[in-house]
């Protein structure tokens, strides 16, 4: 991802970073494994909990037999494995206090809806520990 122009307010760079994410998302076939990119989806949950190649509403890859489409090596480090996605709704809770609707966003200070932990794709976050769905 480009780095962010200087000299913008918090606000001004939390809009050019959502201006900047790229809709979509990656699914794995649950019977070959195979990866696929959905671009009119923005949220895990709007999937099956099994999904499968022929669910696929692009019908050049909607089966298993259809080859993986290669990543780029540049789009690849971009990517993660997460439960969620700002935007998502999700219950959230703090000990003390009752369920409550809520809505994942960036953090206005971090610029991100998650945190990496060392050499990891997998976000280790406040909102994992915080959210169930």
């Amino acid at each position: 991802m480009d780095s962010q122009p200087c000299g913008l307010t918090h606000r001004e760079r939390l809009v050019w970073l959502q201006k900047r994410r790229t809709s979509g998302l990656w699914a794995q076939c649950d019977s070959c494994n195979r990866w696929r990119y959905l671009p009119q989806v923005v949220d895990r949950y709007e999937l099956p909990l099994k999904w499968h190649c022929r669910m696929n509403p692009d019908t050049n890859l909607a089966d298993c037999s259809s080859p993986e489409v290669p990543i780029d090596l540049r789009d690849e480090e971009d990517l993660i494995h997460s439960r969620f996605t700002a935007g998502s709704i999700v219950w959230a809770r703090l000990p003390g206090w009752p369920w409550w609707p809520a809505m994942v966003d960036d953090c206005p200070d971090t610029e991100q809806f998650y945190w990496l932990d060392g050499f990891t794709d997998i976000p280790v976050s406040l909102i994992d520990l915080l959210i169930t769905v």
